[in-house]
């Protein structure tokens, strides 16, 4: 199973629908999840190595030297596969 698009207010309502798309994965029969995250979001990040998930593949992300990554103004989590 692929999440493609995922979105939460913050680190424990992330894990909460991480555990939500594992039980519907078990319903479904599924063997594997796939979820893209940057780790811009430290907390999903490592809220999903905690929980037995691991790097399949890895991007390349470059920022301009003094120009850092904007954060999400509410600090919510966004995890978008939206070129895929």
């Amino acid at each position: 199973m692929r999440v493609l698009k995922l979105a939460a207010l913050d680190v424990t309502t992330f894990r909460r629908l991480v555990g939500a798309v594992e039980a519907h994965a078990t319903e479904e029969h599924a063997r594997r999840i796939s979820v893209r995250c940057q780790t811009a979001h430290r907390g999903a990040y490592s809220a999903l190595l905690e929980a037995g998930y691991r790097v399949h593949w890895t991007d390349l992300r470059m920022t301009l030297d003094g120009h850092d990554e904007i954060a999400a103004a509410d600090g919510g989590i966004v995890l978008s596969n939206w070129e895929i």
